[in-house]
């Protein structure tokens, strides 16, 4: 941002002053020039006036001509008609606009390629019945001013431009410094630090942020306390039953050892869901490389048990799939939300397919866990509302309540999707839903 904000800075300050320069650099020429002018004009008239006072014969007037041969003036002497009368040796004179405006009895000037001229008329008619008295000079001296000018503006240019980059760089500074400021304590707090108080700078917009800031810090590190506090004592209070639970099933005596076993084992998979909910409260929960297919394969069977005493199955379809980083415990709560939905509501046998994504849905390298069912669902009508949950943002289906809300909150904090569709979706005859978890790799 601090190099934006000097680039434009600068592109602005170099454009006005392109647009003060070049009319002043032309300026600055046009004076030069008159001025250079003025100046063969002054000396033109001067020599006329000697000779016009001296010269009694043609003849003298071309010795004077001779004899100011040295000087950096070249003389010639017009008719007219613009004739040349007489000149200085190896002067060749041009005939030009300046000649024409003394014909016509004033003091005329032009500036050629390479000369500056003046003309004036002569009183004296000793060459003729009237003369003209011009005089060029090379225009060099005047290139070297107004070169010489030029520099003199753009070195100017370049000093404001200097000057200007100084005080903006020191100016984007002091703006981009708060915001820099600003980020730091955005990422604190984004990483759990909620005692972590934004700087001030004395600048109205970013102290403002600060405040949000801060006020959001204090706000979620209040929830956050009272959610972690919630959660201990509500893992406290559980286990607490659980742990009698289990007492009394393993004093039993006499009972069936099968149930007993299945009995014990639900135990501890309500211990274990416990402590999975309680360590997703925490923002600290670790990622790790998981096969997601182990994972699955590992919570399907005790679901197995429960779809048998309904007299339904659970299948499990399970293909070579990519390890993802993800967190374990909120993968196995969003796929315990989708097969608790699938066997409250649904119908028939329930599928559980684990596939790695990509080319042909579109996706990139990912992991897709469907659970499909065999039941009505909640009907033809509601395929579109599934079909819009399924293209990923559109509301969830009624069915499964809040359930599929935790299990959508779970999987995109994962950076994941969850999706809601038809198991057919290209055949109304064919009921039964699909909900999916989708994880990027």
């Amino acid at each position: 941002m601090r190099r934006r904000i000097l680039l434009a800075t600068l592109a602005v300050i170099a454009a006005a002053l392109l647009a003060f320069a070049v009319p002043l650099g032309v300026a600055v020429r046009s004076l030069l020039t008159d001025r250079a002018l003025d100046s063969v004009s002054s000396e033109v008239e001067a020599i006329a006036l000697y000779v016009e006072r001296e010269a009694r014969t043609c003849g003298e007037v071309e010795l004077f001509l001779g004899a100011l041969a040295r000087s950096e003036l070249d003389l010639s002497l017009h008719g007219t008609d613009g004739r040349v009368l007489a000149t200085e040796p190896g002067h060749r004179p041009a005939l030009d606009a300046a000649v024409a405006i003394a014909a016509r009895g004033g003091s005329g000037r032009a500036v050629g390629d390479a000369t500056l001229a003046a003309a004036v008329p002569l009183e004296s008619r000793v060459c003729g019945p009237a003369m003209i008295l011009r005089g060029e000079r090379p225009t060099t001296e005047l290139a070297g001013s107004v070169r010489g000018a030029w520099v003199a503006i753009a070195a100017v240019g370049a000093g404001v431009l200097a000057l200007a980059a100084v005080a903006m760089w020191w100016q984007g500074r002091r703006l981009v410094a708060p915001l820099e400021d600003l980020a730091g304590s955005a990422r604190r707090l984004g990483d759990g630090d909620f005692t972590s108080r934004a700087p001030r700078s004395g600048l109205e917009e970013p102290d403002a942020i600060a405040d949000a800031l801060d006020l959001t810090a204090e706000r979620l590190g209040r929830a956050l306390q009272r959610g972690s506090a919630f959660a201990a004592d509500a893992s406290h209070q559980l286990r607490t039953p659980l742990t009698a639970l289990r007492l009394h099933l393993e004093s039993l005596e006499g009972a069936d050892p099968d149930a007993l076993a299945a009995a014990l084992a639900e135990a501890d998979r309500l211990e274990a869901t416990v402590d999975e909910l309680v360590a997703l409260t925490g923002l600290d929960a670790p990622e790790r490389e998981v096969d997601l297919g182990a994972l699955v394969t590992g919570r399907v069977d005790a679901w197995r048990e429960l779809a048998a005493a309904d007299g339904r199955r659970v299948e499990l379809d399970v293909a070579p799939t990519p390890p993802l980083r993800v967190r374990p415990a909120a993968v196995g709560q969003a796929l315990q939300v989708l097969l608790d939905n699938a066997l409250a509501h649904g119908a028939g046998t329930v599928t559980v397919q684990v596939r790695a994504t990509g080319g042909d849905r579109g996706e990139g390298p990912g992991v897709r866990i469907c659970v499909l069912d065999e039941g009505s669902g909640a009907g033809p009508a509601a395929a579109p509302a599934r079909a819009g949950a399924d293209r990923g943002g559109g509301p969830l289906p009624v069915r499964g309540g809040r359930g599929l809300v935790l299990a959508r909150s779970l999987i995109e904090a994962e950076g994941g999707r969850l999706t809601i569709g038809p198991a057919a979706p290209h055949r109304t005859d064919h009921p039964g839903t699909r909900a999916c978890l989708v994880l990027r790799g």
